[in-house]
């Protein structure tokens, strides 16, 4: 049975007032969610560099004066207060291309709480939060790779582009030797190669920060991913009903607006009811 225009308007309602009445709590599951990965990613961070320097290349590291070894301490330290803040404020703003925040991206929670009613714009929202932390995972893994290649811990036969790759990819493979956040490269290239001419084929171990094996060696942080994706589900379906009531309308209405106006001279009696 067709529904009425009355009907539908009031369909559509009812699904904004339940989004409403949603998003508090979606935005609570998600901050949630971020304290418990910015202090697990913080402390992932500095282990990382930990086995980089003292069980990956030793030598490297014992190779360095102590001035530099406290040096490159520090510069961790940074960097792991710095992704700890950068993730605990993931919702506050939409990131670039490289993981920053831009002033022309920025969609504070509190605007989107007020103002978000149809099911879709949450969704919306929520894609850009999980690509948001996803950059910052890629931002800083590539900082340390890099920062490692400069201060010689890492060898400097990794080329720009297999780093990028790298720092961008959906790693899900096996890890290194079991370490959480290390994938290890076979880089071939030939002796003409204008870049690391040196080698041929060498296998190098890299950074690669990665949540999803975060979540699957972290039980708490995965069941609050896993309430986060349930209601993320929930609003999938509502979001669907909610374009099929959509577009249900505008049929109505379109109809509607025919029968105002049609009128067959020819037969009267075909004349559609008025609505």
């Amino acid at each position: 049975m067709t529904k009425s225009i009355q009907q539908l308007e009031n369909d559509l309602a009812d699904l904004e007032k339940q989004v409403l009445q949603f998003s508090p709590t979606f935005f609570q599951k998600y901050q949630q969610y971020l304290d418990i990965l910015s202090q697990l990613t913080r402390k992932e961070l500095i282990l990382v560099s930990y086995q980089v320097c003292t069980e990956i290349h030793p030598s490297r590291f014992l190779e360095i004066s102590v001035n530099q070894r406290g040096q490159i301490q520090e510069k961790i330290r940074n960097y792991a207060n710095s992704i700890e803040n950068r993730l605990k404020t993931a919702m506050d703003f939409f990131s670039n291309e490289s993981g920053h925040s831009s002033e022309d991206g920025e969609l504070k929670i509190n605007e989107y709480l007020v103002n978000a009613k149809k099911p879709q714009e949450l969704l919306m929202w929520s894609n850009n939060v999980e690509h948001t932390i996803d950059q910052i995972f890629n931002h800083y893994s590539d900082l340390l790779n890099r920062y490692f290649i400069e201060t010689k811990i890492l060898p400097d036969i990794i080329p720009s582009k297999i780093l990028e790759l790298v720092s961008d990819s959906q790693n899900e493979g096996p890890n290194f030797n079991g370490y959480t956040s290390l994938v290890q490269l076979v880089i071939t290239a030939d002796e003409t190669a204008t870049e690391n001419k040196d080698f041929k084929i060498s296998n190098v171990v890299v950074i690669y920060l990665n949540r999803v094996k975060l979540e699957l060696a972290n039980p708490v942080l995965e069941r609050a991913h896993r309430q986060i994706r349930s209601h993320y589900e929930q609003l999938k379906a509502q979001t669907q009903t909610y374009k099929k009531n959509e577009q249900e309308l505008i049929i109505a209405k379109s109809q509607s607006a025919w029968r105002a106006l049609w009128y067959d001279q020819v037969n009267p009696s075909q004349n559609p009811p008025a609505s």
